[in-house]
């Protein structure tokens, strides 16, 4: 497959309705462009409902997968411990939400800082 442009998966703020996931496309992998006037591309239904440092990667599958902290920074920064995931196969359809909750392992149920 020839790839043409470089996706960024950003969130723009502090504030609760600017913890949410934007894209923005570019052609030389510097200069980005918002999509969707800069609105979410995402919305999230779960969790916090307030999401933050988005990561988007092409899973082996094919399948893309975009997760981000769930965490609402006007509760603090000391109580995010769980991650959300979603999966889509266009980049427009976004489905299969769910959270990792960190405090349910044995390994890191203390945590209180969990980043995407």
């Amino acid at each position: 497959m020839n790839y043409t442009k470089y996706l960024f998966c950003y969130f723009v703020g502090n504030e609760p309705e600017e913890e949410t996931i934007h894209f923005a496309v570019s052609e030389d992998g510097y200069n980005f462009t918002a999509l969707n006037n800069n609105k979410p591309i995402i919305k999230q239904n779960l969790g916090k409902k307030c999401c933050r440092d988005p990561y988007v990667f092409r899973g082996e599958d094919g399948i893309f997968h975009t997760i981000a902290t769930d965490m609402k920074s006007a509760d603090g920064w000391a109580n995010n411990y769980s991650m959300v995931v979603w999966d889509s196969i266009d980049l427009i359809n976004w489905e299969n939400e769910r959270i990792i909750d960190f405090s349910k392992f044995p390994e890191t149920k203390s945590a209180n800082r969990v980043w995407a």
